[in-house]
């Protein structure tokens, strides 16, 4: 059986250096962005407008369509530092986090980890990202030149990240990680 606490076998320290790392991480890649560019929802505003607009055919002629997996995977990847699926470090959505009112121990997660709140749902919807560009692809119906931009960038960028969750992180023997 184990007899270890959380901090002896290393857990305050692993969400610890989590929130550090999802700090410095976005301080990186995304500190110095203007608010019209950090996140998929405003990004996709003018080009929703774009979409709207242009007469029929010319968003496909300007290759926006080819471009956006380009232009919208960094988002998608940078959300995905945030994403414990296997709550490693996150409490389940569930439990109380720090500052909820519930009891704090020693082994209670952050309320954030930098500038966001970690993700410890297994399902893409909670991702500020996913319903704004599924609405983004519906915008002009069956026919939308964008209709498979969700499906590209999940296999894109989502594939690859739990593809080496599972190798890397997921614990066979844990019931929690096996739940997901």
């Amino acid at each position: 059986w184990d007899t270890s606490s959380a901090s002896e076998d290393g857990l305050d320290e692993l969400k610890s250096d989590r929130a550090r790392f999802c700090s410095a991480a976005h301080k990186q890649l995304a500190a110095d962005v203007s608010d019209r560019y950090a996140s998929a929802p405003t990004l996709l505003e003018p080009l929703r407008a774009a979409k709207e607009g242009l007469a029929a055919g010319e968003y496909k002629q300007a290759f926006v369509p080819l471009a956006l997996p380009e232009a919208l995977s960094l988002h998608v990847e940078h959300s995905l530092l945030w994403w414990d699926p296997l709550r490693l470090c996150a409490p389940p959505p569930d439990s109380p986090a720090e500052g909820d009112g519930g009891s704090v121990g020693s082994s209670q997660l952050p309320v954030s980890w930098g500038p966001r709140r970690p993700v410890a749902e297994v399902q893409l919807e909670h991702f500020e990202w996913f319903e704004a560009l599924s609405g983004f692809t519906e915008l002009q119906g069956d026919d939308d030149p964008d209709a498979e931009l969700v499906p590209q960038l999940v296999q894109r960028c989502v594939f690859p990240e739990v593809a080496r969750r599972l190798r890397d992180c997921w614990d066979v023997a844990s019931s929690g990680q096996s739940q997901c």
